[in-house]
């Protein structure tokens, strides 16, 4: 899946949650947005991690000195990436 194709994937699905949650009575509508929330929450967890992991594989491969130009990002900036916990 390219990028453009998972932002177009992801704004329809906003569309889609956002057609949901109005549909549903206020006491239901909380309930679901903190499973939104949760399910959200995990996402990210999920991303920060392969994020972490493939920089860290990136790293091993090519170098930091490499990965750093090919990205454009400092090496402190790919260093506090690696570094930042992942909950």
């Amino acid at each position: 899946m390219s990028d453009r194709q998972l932002i177009e994937h992801m704004d329809t699905l906003r569309e889609r949650l956002d057609s949901w949650l109005q549909g549903l009575p206020p006491g239901e509508r909380l309930e679901a947005l903190a499973t939104v929330h949760d399910s959200l929450r995990s996402m990210s967890q999920m991303v920060r991690s392969v994020r972490r992991d493939t920089l860290v594989q990136l790293i091993d491969e090519r170098g930091i000195e490499r990965v750093s130009r090919a990205l454009d990002v400092s090496e402190e900036r790919l260093l506090r990436i690696i570094a930042q916990p992942v909950s």
